[in-house]
C-alpha cells in the first residue's frame, strides 16, 4: 500500500523525533494530515493547525530496499568411501553432483559439474594390474570405443595423499563426437586396480582443468580390499 510505504519513508525522515518518543505530524502529497505515534500507529490529525513539528511526506520517495541476504556458506567437502574399503575420495559437493543417469556401467561413483562442464567416474576392481599395462588398456579402449585418434598430452607419476599414481592427460580427436580431453589417474596394489577419470570437451578444458585436477587430488588409498 502507498500509505504503508509513505510511513516507512516518514520514519526515515523523522527518525530522531520518533526515537525521542515524540508524535510526528505528517502531511501527505495530496494534503492529508496524519499523526504518527512512536509505536508506529497513526491517526487522522484532528487539529492540523495545532502546534506540532511537521514533516512533509513525499509519497513518491523511493523506499530503500532491504539489505541483500548474505550468501549461503560454501558446502563442506564430502567424502565417499568404496564398499571394498580400498579407497576414499574427498570432493567439493558444492560443485560436483551425482548425474541423473549412468555414465559408465563399471564405475562405483559418478559425478558431474554444472551445465555439463565436466564429468568424473571412479572405477575399481579387485584384480591388480601393473600400472603400465593398465595405461595401455585405457588408451586402447579409448581408441576402439571412440573410433578416433588418441593423443597423449602429458604423462607423469604424481603423489596423492602419500600414494604414487600414474596420471595421464590425453585427447580424443576426429571421431563422431566433439574433441574431448581426459585426465586419468591409475593406481594398482594388493587391493586391486583403481582409476579416477575426468573429462570434458577440449574447448572447455582450459576453464575447468584446475577443478578437474583438484578432484583427482581428493583420492586417498585406504588399504587392502577384503
Amino acid at each position: 500500500m502507498r500509505l504503508a510505504s509513505a510511513l516507512l519513508a516518514l520514519a526515515l525522515a523523522a527518525s530522531s523525533a520518533l526515537a525521542q518518543g515524540a508524535t510526528v505530524r505528517a502531511t501527505t502529497e495530496d494534503g492529508r494530515h496524519i499523526l504518527v505515534h512512536p509505536d508506529g500507529t497513526w491517526v487522522v490529525d484532528p487539529d492540523p493547525d495545532g502546534p506540532m513539528a511537521e514533516v512533509v511526506l513525499d509519497l513518491e520517495q523511493a523506499v530503500p530496499a532491504p539489505p541483500p541476504a548474505p550468501p549461503p556458506p560454501p558446502a563442506p567437502p564430502q567424502t565417499v568411501e568404496s564398499a571394498s574399503g580400498a579407497y576414499a575420495l574427498r570432493y567439493d559437493a558444492s560443485r560436483w553432483q551425482t548425474p541423473p543417469g549412468r555414465l559408465n556401467a563399471d564405475s562405483e561413483f559418478e559425478f558431474k559439474l554444472p551445465f555439463g562442464a565436466g564429468y568424473a567416474v571412479v572405477i575399481f576392481e579387485v584384480t591388480p594390474f601393473p600400472v603400465e599395462q593398465m595405461r595401455d588398456i585405457v588408451l586402447d579402449l579409448a581408441r576402439s570405443r571412440m573410433d578416433a585418434a588418441v593423443v597423449v598430452v602429458r604423462e607423469e607419476r604424481v603423489e596423492v595423499s602419500g600414494t604414487e599414481v600414474l596420471r595421464i592427460e590425453y585427447r580424443i580427436k576426429g571421431g563422431s563426437m566433439p574433441d574431448m580431453t581426459f585426465i586419468n589417474s591409475i593406481w594398482s596394489g594388493d587391493a586391486g586396480t583403481l582409476q579416477v577419470v575426468t573429462w570434458t570437451s577440449t574447448a572447455t578444458f582450459p576453464r575447468v582443468k584446475e577443478e578437474l585436477l583438484r578432484f583427482h587430488d581428493g583420492l586417498r588409498i585406504l588399504g587392502t580390499a577384503g
